[in-house]
Parts: structure tokens; C-alpha cells; sequence
């Protein structure tokens, strides 16, 4: 078996629901054992023949109409969610980096973004540092635009 870069973070993905609008999700979660920049973990799962290309997230909405309402999201249509937990001391000070990769586009990696310095919400903060890409707060809802510079951190 490949060992996984040492950079890489262990996780648990978590289901964010059993109805067919989260089969996708639920399929390619399985086997995700790190978050990385790799691609796909051996093993991991497969939806319709198709492979994870990392780690997956899934469309939802605030609207409890719609078939991907998720509770957890406050902000409306169109947030990507990923559930998942991590031992918060794998970080670097309780943050850690992350960046979309769009299975439907020409690039797929997200472009850089300089990150705002300081994120908003009520367990926001100061970044430890500058990267490219978002900087996520361990142990928390972090909320992230594509290609935006904001970040806001929630307390759960």
C-alpha cells in the first residue's frame, strides 16, 4: 500500500445524509482517509463507475424545500459541504490549507487566492500565516467562496 504524504492529514468523512441527492458524496467518501493534494486514495470509493478525485463535497442549500437542504448551511443555495473530523494537532496551530478542484473543468485546481488575514465569525481569527490557498480553522465550520479571499469561521 502507498503511504500517504507526510503533509497529509488523517480524516474521517462524515455522511451529511442518506437521500439519493448525497449517494455521490456517500459513495466517494469511502476509503478518504487523508486529506492531501493527490487525487484519489487506493481504495477509495467509486460512484456509477466513476472515481473519486479526491476529497468529495456536496451541493446544498439552506432552502428545506430543496433536495440538498443541509442544516448546517446558513447561507443559502450552492455551498459545496464536506463533513469530516481530524486530530486538531496534525495542524499547523489549529489551521490547515485546502483548495477546489472542479472534476468538470479545463484546469481543475482553483485558482490562488491571498486569504484575507483575519477571517470573520464567531470563532474567526488570524491566519498563521500566507498561503495560495483558503485556510481553514480546525474544529469548526469554516465558509469559503470560490476564488474569494473572505473566510468566515463558525463555532459548531
Amino acid at each position: 500500500m502507498l503511504q500517504p504524504d507526510p503533509c497529509a492529514i488523517p480524516i474521517t468523512t462524515n455522511s451529511l445524509g442518506d437521500t439519493t441527492h448525497y449517494d455521490k458524496y456517500n459513495s466517494w467518501r469511502e476509503g478518504d482517509l487523508h486529506l492531501d493534494w493527490f487525487g484519489a486514495e487506493p481504495g477509495q470509493g467509486t460512484y456509477n463507475s466513476e472515481e473519486a478525485a479526491g476529497s468529495p463535497l456536496a451541493w446544498t442549500s439552506s432552502d428545506s424545500s430543496n433536495e440538498g437542504y443541509q442544516e448546517l448551511n446558513i447561507y443559502g443555495d450552492h455551498y459545496w459541504m464536506i463533513d469530516f473530523d481530524m486530530n486538531c494537532t496534525q495542524t499547523q496551530n489549529g489551521w490547515f490549507e485546502i483548495k477546489s478542484y472542479l472534476t468538470n473543468s479545463d484546469n481543475g485546481w482553483e485558482s490562488d487566492i491571498v486569504q484575507a488575514s483575519t477571517c470573520s465569525g464567531t470563532a474567526g481569527g488570524i491566519t498563521p500565516y500566507t498561503t495560495a490557498n483558503h485556510l481553514g480553522k480546525c474544529g469548526f465550520v469554516n465558509v469559503f467562496a470560490f476564488g474569494s479571499a473572505n473566510c468566515r469561521v463558525e463555532v459548531l
